[in-house]
């Protein structure tokens, strides 16, 4: 069973945030906690066990159809970020413009998880 042997990795969450307002925008806010459920994090505009489906996935639901919700969070990483403040000549990149609800530190090219990973975490 995969999901039971010991992970090969291992991250560090260096920032948390979340947009409370979609309608106002992208930038997420800064949080110093963040409370976890099913449904994601309650002050997010993603949160939610289900959601209308959208132009991106109409192909498979007419829109506004219920579907689940699979991106509750946002998660980034610090390498990444780095990477991309650094090809726009930037000293850094404020994770809250790019919407981010977490950003971690520590797995190697984290862009290319694939979407629905499981990603496990135990506080410290």
């Amino acid at each position: 069973m995969p999901a039971l042997m010991p992970p090969e990795f291992a991250a560090r969450v260096t920032w948390l945030g979340a947009n409370p307002d979609r309608a106002a925008g992208l930038p997420s806010r800064r949080l110093d906690r963040m409370a976890l459920g099913f449904a994601g994090h309650a002050g997010e505009t993603h949160a939610g066990l289900t959601r209308p489906s959208c132009s991106r996935v109409v192909a498979q639901h007419p829109k506004g159809t219920e579907i689940r919700n699979v991106r509750q969070v946002t998660i980034l990483s610090a390498e990444d970020l780095a990477v991309i403040a650094a090809r726009m000549g930037l000293d850094r990149l404020d994770p809250g413009l790019a919407g981010a609800s977490v950003v971690i530190e520590g797995i190697p090219d984290f862009s290319h998880v694939p979407p629905s990973s499981r990603l496990q975490g135990r506080t410290v």
